[in-house]
Parts: structure tokens; sequence; C-alpha cells
């Protein structure tokens, strides 16, 4: 599902590049592949970097272990928000290296990142990875995994969380399509995303019931994630916002 999404996420960003004066559509191709290479490294090193510091405070304990748990441990999982973080960080850069307005590439691709995680989240339901809560059998947004699941614990009733996240993402996308074709403000497309998946995922966690993704305190590590970027986002924007009440200039004023 992974290379479904990245295919989808590819044509959308055609499509909407496509869109007269939004993107320059000869170098979407080289800041997708930019991103998409940042992004599978962030997925990988993002969940290695939460490892660590268990793993030194217990390291009596990995000496016993073969090397192949070590490292099917520390490299086994990937994690979206690393991938989302990554692929900003290679966005910035290649847009920065070239030249390039870097919002209105971020703009660009932030309904094709909404799809592609919808795509993802469904392929987490056939996995049986990033499940819900118990729940009651009767209750309709339940289900249950067959003994064979190699993730979710199998024959419980289970929140289905992929497919609630995935819905929400396609609705996500929806709207982000509609505000990247209608808006004139450049960065729009990009907070409303950010913000929205910020709020969306803190609240979605609290009924995830996988905790090997990590806990610390009350939070999961995805919700002091998300608590980091909604307050970043509306720090940039309050700041541009008295910045530009100050400087007034055209109509079209960037979000951020």
């Amino acid at each position: 599902m992974m290379l479904s999404g990245f295919i989808v996420a590819f044509l959308v960003v055609v499509l909407l590049a496509k869109h007269k004066g939004k993107a320059n559509y000869s170098d979407c191709t080289y800041v997708f592949l930019y991103s998409v290479a940042f992004a599978i490294a962030g997925t990988v090193l993002f969940r290695t970097l939460t490892k660590l510091p268990f793993v030194f405070l217990n390291i009596e304990f990995w000496k016993k272990e073969t090397v192949e748990q070590f490292f099917t441990y520390l490299f086994g999982e990937y994690v979206f928000y690393g991938g989302l973080l990554g692929g900003l960080l290679g966005i910035y850069i290649f847009t920065r290296k070239y030249k390039l307005s870097t919002m209105q590439y971020l703009d660009l691709f932030a309904a094709p990142v909404a799809f592609a995680h919808a795509l993802g989240r469904i392929g987490c339901y056939f996995g049986g990875c990033c499940y819900g809560t118990e729940v009651t059998a009767n209750n309709p947004l339940a289900i249950i995994y067959p003994d064979y699941s190699l993730v979710a614990p199998p024959g419980i009733p289970l929140l289905n969380i992929p497919i609630i996240e995935s819905a929400f993402l396609f609705l996500l996308g929806g709207v982000l399509t509609v505000l990247f074709i209608r808006s004139k403000q450049t960065g729009l497309c990009v907070a409303t995303y950010l913000l929205a998946y910020s709020v969306w995922r803190f609240i979605i966690e609290f009924f995830r019931g996988d905790f090997v993704r990590g806990k610390f305190g009350i939070f999961s590590t995805s919700q002091y994630v998300s608590l980091a970027i909604f307050i970043v986002v509306v720090l940039f924007i309050t700041i541009k916002f008295y910045h530009n009440k100050k400087n007034p200039t055209t109509k079209g004023e960037a979000v951020l």
C-alpha cells in the first residue's frame, strides 16, 4: 500500500500542478522524488531515535539478545510522522537549493499526502496494525481479526481505527484539493493540513490500542509531535498575521 500511496500522491501532484498559476509542472517530479527519499528515511529514523534512550538505559539486556533482534527492534517499524517531517524537510531543502517557492510546493503536496496517507491506513487495516481499543462486539465500528493475525490480537472486537482515519484523510484530502484550486493565499493548504491532522491525530490516539508506538507519561509519542506541530504552525500564523498587519501588501498574502 505504501507504493500505491506514492503513485496516487504523484498523480494528484501532477493533476494539481497543471492548474494554472499554482506550480511549475516541470519541477514537480524532482521535488516529489526528493521529498519521497527524505520521507522514507524519516519513517525509519524517527522511531529509531525515540527508541535509543531505552536501548542505552537497558544496555545489559540488549547484550544478551541477538544482532537480528536488536536491529529488528531498532529499525523494524515505520512511523508516519517521521515520513511527514522528513518529506517537509526534503521539499524545503530542494526548493531553497533551486530557488523555488517553498510554500507553493508545500501547498501542492498537502492534498496528495492526505490521499496517500488514507491509502496507507487501508494497508494498516489489512495488515492488522494501528488497531483501536477493545469495544463491544455489537459496535458498528468494531472489527475482529482472525487467529492468523500477525499484529492485532485475534478474536477481540477492536475499534476499527485504520478505516476511521482513512475516511477522515480522504475527506481532508478533498477539502485541501478545493482549497488549493480556489484559494489565492499561499500557505493556506499546508497550514490547514498540518493543523487539521495534528488535532485529529492527538484525539484519535486516545482510541488506539497498539502500545508499541511508544508512550511517555500521559501522552503517546505521536501526541507530543501533534502538539508541537500545532503550536509551531499557530505561532507562524500569528507572527505572519501581525507582520502583514504592520506591512499590508497585495491580495493573496501568504498565510505562512
